[in-house]
């Protein structure tokens, strides 16, 4: 799941370096508009719907914080 996330990530923003980060937002890596269009990815990609109150910066702050906002969206957990 996590290289299916990375690749999410780099074909929004190519040049960034994710791995060297570990929090995407506070870095400058992504904002906002890249967000979004990064939970439609992982909604498409997943076959997960992304409730609005999950979209928290805490969990676009890394691959494995994505991967377990995927895995709770999987499961219907609260974010």
């Amino acid at each position: 799941m996590n290289q299916k996330i990375l690749d999410i990530l780099h074909a929004i923003q190519p040049a960034a370096d994710f791995a060297a980060s570990t929090d995407f937002l506070e870095d400058g890596l992504i904002d906002s508009m890249d967000v979004i269009m990064i939970t439609t990815a992982l909604e498409a990609e997943f076959g997960i719907a992304v409730p609005g109150d999950w979209i928290t910066p805490d969990n676009f702050a890394s691959v494995e914080r994505l991967a377990a906002l995927v895995e709770r969206c999987r499961q219907g957990q609260p974010g």
